[in-house]
Parts: C-alpha cells; sequence; structure tokens
C-alpha cells in the first residue's frame, strides 16, 4: 500500500495511543501525519471530531524527505481546506415531513399514541421501551438524577402532533420537560440520546452531536426522532428510500454511526493528494535539474526538451503511485 487514510475516535488520545500507532506506521516505512477533522469545519451540522491519519510510503520520494516536512506540508493544507465554509441548514440534511419513510413512521407512533391517550394502552415502562432505543436505559440515569420536574399531562393534540413524544415511558417524557421542550419546538434543538452530560442528554442549536451506533436523535422542531436514513444523510451518505425496506432502522442507525464522514474523508483526499503532488512535482524538478546521462540523441539537450523530460519524470513518480497502489 502505497498511501493511507486512517481513521479513529478522539478517545485514541488517551494514554498518547495516537502517537503510538503513528510511530509504529513510521517503523513500517511511512511518512504519517495527524490532524482532528470536525464534519462542523465542512458545513456539515453534525459536531464530530476525529482523528485522521494521512501516510506514504517513504520510498515514493527521493533522499532526503524527511516526516517533518511531510507532517508540516499537511498541516498546511487541511488548513486551507478547513477555510471558508459556512454550517448548513439543518432542514437540508433532514427528510421532509411528507417523505415516506417519516409518514411510515408517524403513522404507526400515532395509532399507538391515540391508544395511550384514550387509555386503551398503558405508557410503556422503563423496560417495554416501544420506540427503537433502549429507554430503559434514560429511565435509570433519570431516576439517578432525581430531576424536579413535573409529569407531562398528556393532552389529545398531541397524539397527532407530537406521537413520538406521547410514546415514551415517564420518566422519559420527564426528562423533555426538564428541558422545557415545547411541541414543536420554535428553536429546532437537538437532543442527543445517545451520549449524556449533567442533564441527563446533550441538547444543542440546530446541530446534531456524534452519530454514533445506536445513537438517537429527538429534533425538537419536527416533534420526533431522526431516523437511520437521515443519519445517513448527516454522514453524507447518500440513502433512497429503498434502504428502509431493505434494513432495520437499527442496521441503518449503527452503519451510521460506524460510517466515516463523507466531507471530512474527502477533505483528507484533497489534502493527501495536493501533498503528494507537491512534493512529487517539485523533487522531480530539482532532479530533472541536474546533468543526466543520456543514450538518446543530442537535441534532447535543449532547454525545450530538458522540460520535457521533467514532465515526463513527474509522470513516473505518478506511474509509481499507482502501481504501488494496485
Amino acid at each position: 500500500m502505497g498511501t493511507f487514510i486512517l481513521e479513529n475516535v478522539l478517545g485514541l488520545q488517551i494514554c498518547d495511543q495516537d502517537l503510538v500507532a503513528a510511530e509504529r506506521l513510521r517503523e513500517r516505512g511511512y511518512f504519517v501525519s495527524m490532524h482532528v477533522c470536525n464534519s462542523l469545519d465542512f458545513g456539515v451540522p453534525q459536531d464530530r471530531k476525529r482523528i485522521y491519519f494521512l501516510g506514504a510510503k517513504v520510498k515514493l520520494f527521493p533522499p532526503g524527505m524527511t516526516n517533518e516536512r511531510w507532517d508540516r506540508a499537511c498541516q498546511e493544507v487541511w488548513a486551507k481546506v478547513e477555510q471558508g465554509h459556512a454550517i448548513q441548514e439543518l432542514d437540508q440534511f433532514l427528510l421532509s415531513e411528507d417523505h415516506p419513510v417519516v409518514q411510515e413512521r408517524f403513522t404507526k407512533y400515532r395509532e399507538i399514541a391515540r391508544d395511550i391517550v384514550a387509555g386503551r394502552r398503558k405508557v410503556p415502562e422503563g423496560d417495554e421501551p416501544i420506540m427503537d432505543f433502549d429507554s430503559a436505559k434514560w429511565v435509570f440515569k433519570h431516576k439517578r438524577k432525581k430531576f424536579n420536574a413535573p409529569r407531562s399531562i398528556y393532552k389529545p393534540s398531541l397524539a397527532d402532533t407530537a406521537p413520538e413524544f406521547v410514546v415514551q415511558p415517564d420518566r422519559v417524557r420527564e426528562l423533555f420537560d426538564h428541558l422545557n421542550l415545547q411541541f414543536p419546538d420554535p428553536s429546532s434543538r437537538v437532543i442527543n440520546f445517545s451520549q449524556t452530560d449533567a442533564t441527563g442528554a446533550q441538547v444543542s442549536a440546530p446541530v446534531f452531536g456524534t452519530i454514533t451506533p445506536k445513537g438517537t436523535f429527538y429534533v425538537s422542531g419536527r416533534c420526533r426522532f431522526s431516523p437511520g436514513v437521515e443519519k445517513l444523510q448527516l454522514q453524507c451518505i447518500a440513502a433512497p428510500p429503498s434502504l428502509h425496506s431493505q434494513f432495520t432502522e437499527t442496521q441503518l442507525s449503527d452503519f451510521a454511526g460506524n460510517s466515516f464522514n463523507g466531507a471530512c474523508v474527502t477533505a483528507a483526499m484533497v489534502v493527501l493528494w495536493t501533498v503528494l503532488g507537491r512534493l512529487a512535482t517539485w523533487d522531480s524538478f530539482t532532479q530533472c535539474t541536474q546533468p543526466q546521462p543520456s543514450a538518446t540523441s543530442a537535441s534532447e539537450s535543449s532547454g525545450h526538451d530538458s522540460f520535457a523530460a521533467g514532465q515526463s519524470s513527474v509522470c513516473v513518480h505518478s506511474r509509481d503511485w499507482l502501481s504501488v497502489l494496485d
């Protein structure tokens, strides 16, 4: 393998494991550069920080090339590609409310919510989640927090406007009350039930937290939880409606949580190949300016032909990279 892009969570920095990994790669003959990349830096409304390792085989470069030079060049290009990206509106990444996936979920939970409001069905207990995530976990954490929040009072209208709220266990709904949500909420806040903070859930402006496997997000402005197809879109992965019929909600959410973010990976590729092209072109040019013995005709010693030889040398470098990658 001539070049590589590796990605991992920030937890790799604990006990300097990221430095250990980079050193192991260098011992195997690679130049390595590390950079913490956040999808927010590229306009994606998801706060997802990951460590990216960019590497290239030492043998791809002429003698004198150093890891320090490789890292410095990578960081310079990272700084440029991260500039000037305004965070996009969250609605551009969310499914429309008339989307088949959203409509299917709404119809399903509306019927359940109507039964609960009418007394034909009990509110689920903590160990009986109706939604596609483990409500019991949040009930336990909520009890431990001992919030002094009033219990939600069911209103008939909520079954038709916020059914995914109605079907939650009491303690989960109390957690919603503690956050002073409205239905719909004008702030369009995103509540992250994946990784808790002191209040039991992370709440942000119209920006998703890090999408994780089995991660759960409530979009207050839409009065619903985010389906797996939507999470894939926030990872910049094309998600046609047919995916929803081919995979379960849990499978789609896990796939989204375990995926690279498309914007960050694209940026990493741009950085990698830009630096490779820059260093290879410069090194090839310096080699071509030195006198080279030639067995061809004397006409190749002219300035024009020397420049052509330099271009040929660059092409050879490119072929070397491709042959190693093959």
